[in-house]
């Protein structure tokens, strides 16, 4: 389960796997600029970051789906897929 709040708004909350339409998360405050199309993980703080890429061991859990792309502490619309993990 992933947890979007931000402070003072509403929690929004993703299901890992369960949810088929776009929905908004957190993005991870120290994640740089993403793209729509980038493929997300969840970072230790529980908000999303951009998958790291190739040669490291990784979960990936979805894919940036805002047409505005994303900075660091945004609520931003993803698609989550079942957990891949990747090496």
């Amino acid at each position: 389960m992933l947890d979007g709040e931000a402070a003072g708004d509403v929690s929004t909350v993703g299901f890992l796997g369960g949810n088929l339409p776009p929905v908004r998360a957190l993005i991870d405050a120290g994640s740089a600029q993403l793209y729509q199309g980038d493929l997300l993980m969840q970072a230790a703080s529980g908000a999303l970051t951009a998958d790291v890429g190739p040669g490291t061991n990784r979960v990936v859990v979805g894919v940036l789906t805002d047409p505005d792309g994303a900075v660091a502490g945004d609520l931003a619309e993803v698609t989550f897929f079942g957990p891949q993990i990747r090496t």
